[in-house]
């Protein structure tokens, strides 16, 4: 199913990476192959994230360089989403995610967004 994905671009290494977790819930997108979530997440149904439309997904990346700095790079690309899940379990907080810890967040989810079992960047929109 056709997805939108943002993603940040690593400048030490240029890859394309989630933009809210890092470190041990980090995905590194790809064009060339789809990718999952790492697996201690995906056992537990959290699976890559994106947006089912482009709209929602152009109102999510104005948010990166609030979060992230002005120096961050995002980008927004037309992706292949396998296995796609429109309801989705408890929002995480990212920070604590990142190092491998589980603990719930009243923030919620973005409206639009939809998470894929396995997920190809396809084509840079922006």
């Amino acid at each position: 199913m056709k997805v939108y994905k943002v993603v940040v671009v690593k400048k030490e290494n240029n890859k394309r990476v989630s933009c809210f977790v890092g470190r041990l819930a980090e995905i590194v997108y790809s064009e060339k192959k789809y990718v999952k979530a790492p697996k201690w997440l995906d056992k537990m149904g959290y699976y890559p994230t994106a947006f089912d439309n482009l709209k929602a997904a152009l109102k999510f990346e104005q948010l990166v360089p609030v979060f992230f700095g002005f120096d961050k790079r995002s980008e927004i690309w037309e992706a292949d989403g396998l296995g796609i899940k429109r309801k989705l379990p408890p929002y995480l907080d990212d920070n604590k995610l990142s190092f491998g810890e589980i603990e719930k967040d009243d923030n919620g989810w973005t409206k639009g967004t939809v998470m894929v079992r396995k997920i190809k960047l396809i084509r840079r929109i922006k």
